[in-house]
């Protein structure tokens, strides 16, 4: 009997509770979440290693002579975006035009951002404000987890990142926001450690230990600031994101915080002085079409009232993303599109005081200051490109690359602030809050990789934004020069009379089309077309390259020297012009 009672007392363990798979998950949780983000970041982007350069790729790094050498690249000191431009330098002298080279740097800059997007939310949340508010140890890394996790993985695999990620030249985007996530990051390890040694250190012993790491810290994050500065102007928010994170989630002196942020609003000065030392205007950026078709600035503005509702609907909804939309330009803000947008945007705005307000009066509502926070980040940043600043094209996806980080924060932020306060089983809100999340992640991840396969190839992309934006003369001619190097001539000829009857002054059009004729062996309409270009676009020196080929396939060698020296003329770094003018001057003087 005794045996039997024993046997009955020995009850069977539970199959799992001792999971090594499962303690290794929850010991290491912060790994696996970084882990995560860079698989689902490789995957999302694994099929645009071969996707070939596109639109402004073309005039920023194959004819670019500013990036055939590391040299050349650093010797353009004035430029306002030198960084960059260092950047693809760098590439070319490791990949010459091999593309997969410069999709690889753009991946890596790419998951970089999104591991500092996960690092920056996760040490804010050790920050005195919320080391106040949430006194639960484990509920405050519990809440850092989710919120950091959640806004890393929406910004790394979201639809409307591929833009920035995938279309080469848009690095300028992504690194500037690397150098960007980097200082702000720096700067806030710098607080977190300037707070324990100046509360807890003697100030004799502060050149020791985490004296050294605190100013270590602080010129990290500073030079950051300078090197995003001079890779993109939308670094110019910089400074104000940086004291909007400090006057947020910490407190003390206003002389010694003012100190402290003073360096970043002197940097500053870096992105007016590199403009005018590159010849651009202050307050004016162009575009393709240049300074002439520029709106005047209460005409941008009002379109942007509208442009900034499209860009939420597309972080929400990222359906019918486009490469280049035809946007209207909005001339009054009586019109109903702007008013409404605007009271719209005015309402977003107001919600994020409301958060900001309601996060210091309720503490189980601390997490809405970090929701506040990114709604600001988002206004904030965007301000550069979508304000008072005239620029040629009205609207890119790639301009979203930085403000989304504040969007996801927001979103992400206040998902979880409704998760923790929601009446009901407690855990149970939580549990279905990231089941949501996860399977949104899994379906912005399936997105964002099915329009990567758009840009595949150059017929596909164009094919695609030609569909979208069938009035935009840009876009049927630019879809009309890749059926011509497709050699599909007749269909590149539709596209091209197609452009030039949208906007019958349209030099790239003329231009192409010149170039069409000219290999289908039409060589009068070819020079005529290439004429009407060069009369309306007098510097154009592609055009006159291409009447002097002409000229050569018909024997006229003399007119074909004029045209190659009128093009160097107009751009002295011409190397195929100057190669042809040289053949053909050998040639002369051989039958002569």
């Amino acid at each position: 009997m005794a045996k039997k009672k024993n046997k009955k007392l020995e009850a069977p363990k539970k199959s799992g509770s001792r999971n090594p798979y499962l303690a290794f998950l929850k010991k290491n949780q912060t790994t696996v979440g970084l882990l995560l983000i860079l698989l689902l970041g490789v995957v999302v982007y694994s099929n645009t290693f071969a996707v070939p350069f596109v639109f402004d790729d073309l005039s920023n790094i194959l004819y670019n002579p500013e990036v055939r050498s590391i040299n050349d690249a650093l010797h353009a000191a004035n430029s306002s975006r030198v960084v960059g431009v260092l950047s693809f330098a760098l590439n070319y002298r490791f990949n010459n035009e091999n593309v997969t080279g410069y999709h690889a740097v753009n991946l890596v800059i790419h998951l970089a951002n999104a591991l500092m997007v996960f690092l920056f939310v996760f040490i804010t949340f050790k920050t005195p404000f919320f080391r106040e508010k949430l006194t639960n140890e484990s509920g405050l890394k519990s809440q850092a987890l989710i919120v950091a996790l959640f806004s890393a993985l929406f910004f790394v695999v979201h639809p409307v990142q591929t833009q920035a990620v995938t279309y080469v030249v848009q690095r300028f985007a992504s690194l500037a926001t690397m150098f960007f996530l980097l200082s702000i990051f720096m700067y806030a390890r710098f607080r977190l450690v300037s707070e324990v040694t100046e509360d807890k250190v003697p100030a004799h012993r502060l050149s020791m230990g985490p004296g050294v790491r605190k100013t270590v810290f602080y010129a990290i994050s500073l030079a950051s600031a300078a090197l995003a500065m001079l890779t993109k102007e939308i670094a110019f928010t910089l400074p104000v994101i940086i004291a909007l994170w400090e006057f947020s989630f910490f407190s003390g002196g206003i002389i010694k915080r003012i100190l402290r942020l003073s360096p970043y609003f002197l940097i500053l000065l870096l992105v007016p002085l590199s403009r005018i030392l590159s010849g651009f205007p202050l307050l004016a950026a162009t575009g393709e079409e240049g300074l002439s078709s520029l709106p005047s600035v209460t005409e941008y503005l009002f379109t942007q009232f509208r442009v900034l509702v499209t860009y939420l609907r597309l972080l929400v909804i990222p359906v019918a993303q486009n490469l280049d939309y035809d946007y209207p330009l909005y001339r009054s803000f009586t019109e109903p599109a702007v008013f409404l947008s605007f009271f719209f945007l005015t309402a977003v705005m107001a919600g994020g005081v409301l958060m900001y307000y309601l996060s210091a009066r309720k503490r189980d509502l601390a997490i809405l200051r970090l929701a506040a926070f990114g709604v600001f980040w988002f206004f904030i940043t965007i301000a550069v490109e979508s304000s008072i600043i005239p620029i040629a094209d009205l609207i890119f996806e790639h301009r979203l690359y930085l403000p989304s980080i504040g969007f996801f924060l927001m979103a992400v932020a206040g998902v979880q602030a409704v998760a923790v306060t929601w009446p009901g089983r407690k855990g149970l809100t939580s549990k279905v809050a990231i089941t949501a999340m996860a399977l949104l992640v899994l379906v912005s991840a399936f997105m964002a990789f099915e329009r990567n396969n758009i840009w595949h190839d150059r017929i596909s992309l164009w094919q695609d934004v030609v569909e979208k934006s069938p009035g935009k003369a840009r876009p049927q001619t630019n879809l009309g020069k890749a059926y011509s190097d497709n050699g599909e001539l007749e269909k590149a000829q539709s596209h091209l009379v197609l452009a030039l009857a949208i906007k019958p002054d349209y030099t790239v059009a003329q231009y192409v089309l010149g170039a069409n004729y000219a290999m289908q062996g039409k060589y009068d309409e070819a020079t005529a077309w290439l004429h009407k270009a060069t009369e309306i676009q007098p510097d154009f020196a592609e055009a006159y390259y291409q009447l002097g080929n002409i000229h050569v396939l018909q024997g006229r060698f003399d007119e074909a020297v004029l045209e190659y020296e009128e093009a160097i003329r107009i751009y002295p770094d011409y190397k195929e012009a100057r190669n042809q003018l040289e053949i053909l001057k050998r040639l002369q003087s051989g039958t002569r």
